[in-house]
């Protein structure tokens, strides 16, 4: 079995609130920056990384201030979502798992061997992204069955369970090609499912719910029809999705472009990347060494409390992480403000994706803490 590998930053204070509770008071954005941090899973790799949010202001090679193996409990790890007392959980491509690590495993530089929870489902074949909504229940992007499916009431899990327990989901909607990526609305009304096969779909939460079974497959199963969704966006080969603190909906179109999306709940039927909500976004990491028509290889995305967008570049071996100013992005620019280099973690389209800890505050339906 390959150790587990965790490293600790010299100075590093308060690692206990990795996935941490925002500081208030006069000093909060300094010590915020100190004690922030962007979670990371390398799927190839087969690590779970964290850095230092402050590390990554400029460019450069950072080293992560924890570093797990996966390979043992939790392969190919995927989509990451914030949970309750700062833990963060994490869904397991290749073994079809969602684990959970918790704060107290890495206080005093201890070394977890194993997550403090984990949990299967036969009806969970691939889980690719994750989102806590308001009241605590998991959604899950899966890839394997194509499915969206509902876990009652995991943020309030408290149990202890390094071997994976079996649980079963309340709704498993199925009719999706690829889900890959999956984002719930602020308010926590919506759910906007990124499916690779093409098209990125809204759909109400009490409309889904109000759905009757199918007695074929069977409960919980529910079948749902995309081409019906009240709102969707037709792109080429969506992957990743996130709200911003205005309420846009960005969109990663894999080896493609990055939309913002304007009011995205008002959108009814399908709508272009030529219609006036959308704008888009073409981002070069090096313009006078690459040709013109390749831009950036997003397979995940996401905000800091600054504003600033970070996306994950998959077009290098080595992989990167990028961080791109909020102020060009509100004039419809891109201005590169950071390029960070991850030498042990090379992501590919179905990798590379990460969280932001405390995300910034109105964002989420769930509020870690």
């Amino acid at each position: 079995m390959r150790a587990y590998r965790l490293v600790i930053v010299a100075g590093f204070v308060g690692l206990m609130l990795i996935a941490g509770c925002a500081l208030l008071g006069d000093e909060s954005e300094d010590l915020l920056a100190q004690q922030s941090l962007l979670w990371y899973t390398a799927f190839q790799d087969q690590m779970l990384v964290a850095y230092r949010l402050a590390d990554l202001k400029t460019s450069g090679s950072p080293q992560p201030v924890i570093e797990i193996d996966t390979s043992e409990f939790a392969g190919n790890p995927q989509g990451l979502a914030l949970g309750r007392n700062g833990s963060i959980w994490m869904a397991s491509w290749w073994d079809g798992v969602i684990v959970r690590f918790d704060a107290a495993q890495f206080a005093d530089g201890a070394v977890p061997t194993a997550p403090a929870y984990s949990f299967r489902s036969d009806d969970m074949g691939g889980p690719m992204a994750i989102a806590f909504d308001g009241d605590g229940n998991l959604w899950v992007a899966d890839d394997g069955y194509g499915s969206v499916l509902v876990f009652p009431g995991v943020a309030d899990i408290t149990a202890v369970s390094a071997t994976p327990v079996d649980r079963d989901p309340d709704r498993a909607y199925w009719g999706i090609v690829s889900p890959y990526g999956l984002t719930l609305s602020p308010d926590g009304s919506l759910v906007y499912v990124a499916d690779a096969y093409g098209s990125v779909y809204r759909f109400a939460i009490a409309d889904l719910q109000a759905l009757p079974f199918d007695d074929d497959p069977g409960p919980p199963w529910v079948q749902v029809e995309p081409e019906s969704a009240p709102g969707s966006i037709a792109l080429v080969e969506p992957n990743a999705v996130a709200f911003d603190a205005d309420g846009n909906l960005w969109v990663s179109d894999y080896a493609r472009y990055v939309y913002r999306i304007t009011n995205p709940a008002a959108i009814t039927g399908s709508i272009s990347t030529d219609d006036p909500a959308v704008t888009e976004f073409v981002f070069y990491r090096d313009e006078a060494d690459r040709d013109a028509g390749d831009s950036l290889y997003v397979s995940t995305l996401g905000f800091d409390r600054d504003g600033n967008l970070w996306v994950e570049d998959g077009f290098t071996a080595a992989g990167e992480i990028l961080r791109f100013s909020a102020a060009s992005l509100a004039s419809g620019g891109g201005d590169l403000i950071a390029e960070v280099i991850i030498g042990d973690a090379p992501v590919s389209k179905s990798a590379g994706h990460f969280a932001i800890a405390p995300p910034p505050p109105g964002i989420l339906p769930f509020t870690p803490d």
